[in-house]
């Protein structure tokens, strides 16, 4: 069984793709901590492919996860739909693949690992603590993409 230690979140900013505006966060297990994270362009190219058909009720705003993790490169992608649901997705990729185009299977059901749960985590409450306190409005979700998470997870 792996033994838990501590990951560096790092905040790598907004990336906007198909009028979607996503919060980026990287992560990497510690056999990769000198590899760098995927360039935005190359992330924006996977977004590209892999964003489903607008939600109904979706506010095309929410979080990515980009984790090179320790068998698999895996990009997750939240999106925030109706008032309190999120949309989400796990998408994984070869190891070695540095333009993140060999998809690798994922087991059905798989949410996240617990070091993006805690991203998630972070996500929810700004979320309640802005679009959902706050009446949803532009500033509401203009304050929620300026809130982010950076340090030890």
């Amino acid at each position: 069984m792996l033994q838990y230690r501590p990951r560096q979140v790092q905040w790598l900013g907004l990336i906007t793709v198909q009028s979607y505006t996503f919060k980026h966060y990287g992560l990497k297990h510690e056999a990769h901590l000198a590899a760098a994270q995927p360039p935005t362009v190359t992330v924006k190219n996977v977004l590209a492919r892999e964003l489903d058909a607008e939600l109904v009720s979706d506010h095309r705003i929410g979080f990515v996860i980009t984790h090179l993790g320790a068998d698999a490169n895996y990009l997750l992608v939240s999106r925030w739909m109706d008032s309190d649901l999120l949309h989400h997705r796990v998408v994984a990729f070869e190891r070695e693949d540095s333009n993140w185009s060999r998809r690798r299977e994922v087991p059905r059901g798989v949410i996240a690992c617990v070091w993006e749960l805690g991203i998630m985590a972070f996500e929810r409450n700004a979320w309640i603590e802005t679009a959902l306190h706050r009446g949803g409005g532009a500033d509401s979700r203009q304050d929620y993409l300026e809130a982010h998470f950076t340090g030890w997870i």
